[in-house]
């Protein structure tokens, strides 16, 4: 059976009801909210049969080391281990974007251009 995506589904609350135009609206933005965590699902699980057929599966992405077999038994997607996780919730991303840190174009004690030689 084929969906027809062509059109938006039209409200049928009445605009000067707006109780009912609430509760539609708001059933609606649920469904977008469950169908978003269904697709990063699948994703995940996608994603976790191209490292079985890599060969990576059930190791840490952060880490390197094995994931524990609890964790990929409760979360076969598991893409890092209970270190990884931590130290990913701990650090961020921001170890793998480090920006340089910013000097000063002018020196505040004499107004002239900061030569970075100096330091």
């Amino acid at each position: 059976m084929a969906r027809d995506c062509s059109a938006p589904a039209i409200s049928l609350a009445k605009l000067d009801d707006m109780g009912d135009a609430a509760t539609e609206e708001s059933d609606r933005c649920l469904s977008l909210v469950a169908s978003t965590a269904t697709q990063d699902l699948i994703f995940e699980v996608l994603a976790a049969l191209r490292r079985l057929e890599r060969g990576t599966y059930g190791i840490c992405e952060i880490t390197g080391k094995p994931i524990e077999p609890a964790r990929l038994e409760a979360l076969p997607w598991a893409r890092y281990s209970i270190e990884g996780q931590r130290d990913m919730e701990t650090n961020g991303l921001a170890r793998k974007t480090m920006f340089p840190s910013l000097s000063p174009a002018v020196t505040p004690d004499t107004d002239e251009p900061h030569d970075e030689s100096e330091d």
